[in-house]
């Protein structure tokens, strides 16, 4: 992990001026940058929508910048749910009973999650590798089907008869309220997504816009800042610092999926700006599906909860920073090939160009962006540019034509 404060700095100047353009303040507590793009794949906008859906499927850890948890959304939502004590209006008593079931549905639950969170990871590994020889050729639906959907759905077969117990429990015990009719809307989506690792999102603007963007790009952007623009305030943040943001050096070379940090190589104190204008780019709303209601868990917030469960025991929190249902995903900023240009002054142009060109073939990155390397097929290039009186700058440009989310809004559960 880099920890030198010229890389701090550049992470912060990048983050303000992104935070500008996507209209979040430095007291927008939940904005949080990627350190690296979440490519969105497909070959069409179903693919895209639920590559969407996986990627909002996710819970972010808490911090200043996106890094995602191994627990998802509609998990977390049934643990919360599953937790609450409700009164039988019949007076009589379903804890034990209650805690009984609910024990043996979470057990399910781990397992169904634990084999969705490996299809997910082996299926990004999959795309991955098609991307290398051109775009995937493969959807998720088509990879899931032959390749262990027979297992999960065995899985959530079980999950769903569990799920419809405990909710048949409340009802048989004289139990009707908000939680058991919300329990009931979540058995149906879990039953109609027996297929995918995530419930679908709305999306808005759709997926199928992404997906056009490849034949007929729309809405170029971009920002830049520079060695006098303001950094990124995160003490007015929820985050407090930018703890985490540090995780790559923002100007490096080398390829981050093998090493996993890359030491800063911009020291220059002169006077320098950057440049980052996008072929497209929009925000993109990411809705969950009727299943999940906010406005519940709002007035559930503290409770009151089973006796002796884990939330009553205080051993676990539903919300908050160590919370089961801290984060959820509501926008992503989504960009498409991006072009930087750096401009620094002629006495430090030289040296530092000629290592950006020089390890270009092994990759160069620059903030969350990377360029060359083996895995680059000719899509990306670097430019030195004409040279100004007392500066001189380069170009990087990528044309792989693969929309990529470089951040996200998050609401802050509950």
């Amino acid at each position: 992990m880099t920890t030198d404060n010229t890389s701090q700095i550049l992470w912060s100047k990048y983050t303000s001026a992104l935070a500008a353009l996507m209209g979040a303040g430095g007291t927008e507590a939940s904005l949080q940058v990627l350190p690296m793009p979440s490519m969105v794949y497909g070959n069409s906008g179903a693919d895209m929508t639920t590559a969407l859906s996986i990627f909002a499927s996710q819970i972010p850890a808490w911090g200043a910048i996106y890094q995602p948890s191994a627990s998802r959304v509609i998990d977390a939502y049934q643990i919360v749910l599953t937790q609450v004590k409700e009164t039988a209006t019949n007076g009589k008593s379903y804890e034990a009973e209650y805690e009984k079931e609910n024990t043996k549905l979470a057990d399910m639950m781990g397992k169904a999650s634990a084999f969705k969170v490996a299809s997910i990871s082996n299926w990004t590994t999959a795309m991955n590798a098609y991307t290398k020889a051109g775009l995937p050729t493969q959807s998720f639906t088509d990879w899931f089907v032959t390749n262990g959907a027979q297992e999960y759905n065995t899985l959530l077969a079980a999950q769903t008869q569990q799920t419809k117990k405990v909710s048949d429990l409340l009802k048989a015990e004289g139990v009707a309220s908000p939680v058991v009719e919300a329990l009931a809307r979540l058995n149906d989506e879990i039953d109609a997504a027996a297929k995918l690792p995530a419930p679908a999102v709305t999306a808005n603007p759709s997926a199928d816009m992404l997906f056009n963007w490849k034949t007929k790009p729309t809405n170029p952007g971009g920002f830049s800042f520079d060695s006098k623009s303001s950094t990124y305030d995160y003490t007015k943040t929820t985050w407090q610092s930018q703890t985490g943001v540090k995780l790559f050096g923002f100007i490096s070379i080398g390829s981050r999926t093998e090493t996993h940090t890359q030491e800063n190589i911009f020291t220059t104190t002169s006077d320098y700006s950057m440049d980052l204008k996008f072929g497209s780019q929009a925000t993109v709303s990411l809705l969950q599906g009727s299943w999940f209601d906010a406005a519940l868990l709002v007035d559930y917030k503290n409770g009151p909860w089973i006796k002796n469960s884990q939330f009553d025991k205080g051993l676990a929190h539903p919300y908050g920073q160590d919370g089961v249902l801290p984060l959820v995903v509501t926008s992503a900023y989504v960009v498409m090939n991006p072009t930087i240009t750096v401009t620094l002054s002629k006495t430090e142009f030289t040296s530092f160009y000629e290592t950006m060109s020089g390890s270009f073939a092994s990759g160069v990155n620059l903030g969350p962006f990377a360029f060359g390397g083996s895995a680059s097929q000719g899509t990306s290039n670097i430019c030195k540019n004409s040279a100004l009186k007392d500066t001189q700058s380069f170009t990087l440009s990528d044309t792989s034509n693969i929309p990529q989310i470089i951040a996200v809004s998050n609401q802050i559960m509950p």
